[in-house]
């Protein structure tokens, strides 16, 4: 009886070794995209927001907020889109910056008439 009251401690501490709290991962984070290749460090600034209203565009590069005509380094904030933000220097050089730089937009071919989403276009008013 001795023997097996002496090994419940031993047997606690096993268990409780085993039952570490694991690193807790965001639900909402969004899926990597493309891994970075081994060694690729960042080759510039970093766009990381974009914020439209119906009168102001503002995007966030390195963490500076700027807006079109506003300079960001040598350069100037000549548009801002949805996805990217074009930098101007001072030489006409351009530049884009985009918010997913490992996805490509691309426009979807208009529904034929006669499809299932062309009717549901046509009957909503």
């Amino acid at each position: 009886m001795k023997r097996v009251i002496a090994a419940i401690p031993g047997t606690a501490l096993l268990w409780a070794g085993l039952a570490l709290p694991q690193p807790l991962t965001d639900p909402m984070r969004p899926p990597m995209l493309g891994a970075p290749a081994p060694g690729a460090g960042r080759s510039g600034p970093q766009l990381q927001a974009i914020l439209i209203r119906p009168t102001l565009r503002e995007a966030v590069i390195d963490g500076q907020p700027v807006g079109i005509g506003t300079r960001f380094g040598d350069a100037r904030v000549a548009r801002i889109t949805e996805t990217e933000v074009l930098l101007r220097d001072e030489g006409g050089g351009t530049r884009v910056l985009r918010l997913l730089p490992l996805v490509d937009k691309k426009t979807a071919a208009p529904a034929k008439p006669g499809t299932p989403a062309a009717q549901g276009r046509e009957r909503t008013r």
